[in-house]
């Protein structure tokens, strides 16, 4: 179980970070100071500094059962963790200390996925229905319904050259492609 950095102008693997202390990977994110936070599913994050290659168990507690993936938020330095658990809280990570909160309780669970736009809104997918929700970037607005009818969202990704999201679909080895009016 580990992680490859590939070079997308050649194609090239630049590394290879073997994990020994993780089950089953899942979601990843980076931050602006060079480092990557991976999520295992068994409820940890692991922190691996790029220019060394190394890294580190970085929580090891605190988070919902079956956690699956995150993004950076620059503003507030910190990470956002969505999980696959029923009703679920959608948690934060403060980078400064790697304490763990709950940021907000969504009213759906079974969450597997989280990216966000150019303009902060966070997209959410959960497999309850099919759906992608959009909350603003401080989560003080009730999530607003975007897409729905999907067959296993997971992993979205948000486009934001064209506003277009990405959307994977889990149980159908399909990706979905639609735009969005941030």
């Amino acid at each position: 179980v580990g992680v490859l950095g590939i070079n997308l102008t050649t194609a090239q693997i630049e590394f290879n970070v073997a994990i020994t202390l993780a089950a089953t990977l899942d979601g990843i994110a980076s931050d602006t100071s060079g480092n990557l936070f991976v999520i295992d599913t068994s409820g940890k994050i692991f922190k691996i500094k790029i220019s060394s290659q190394n890294y580190s168990l970085y929580v090891s507690s605190g988070l919902s059962a079956y956690p699956q993936d995150c993004i950076y938020d620059e503003v507030n330095n910190r990470l956002i963790v969505v999980a696959a658990a029923s009703y679920a809280p959608i948690q934060s990570v403060n980078l400064e200390d790697s304490s763990v909160s709950t940021v907000v309780v969504p009213p759906f669970g079974s969450m597997d996925g989280i990216t966000i736009d150019q303009f902060k809104n966070i997209y959410v997918a959960t497999h309850q229905g099919g759906c992608i929700y959009c909350y603003n970037s401080v989560f003080n607005n009730p999530p607003q319904l975007i897409s729905s009818g999907h067959n296993g969202p997971a992993g979205p990704h948000y486009n934001k050259r064209d506003n277009i999201l990405a959307v994977p679909n889990f149980y159908s080895n399909s990706i979905d492609f639609f735009p969005v009016s941030p």
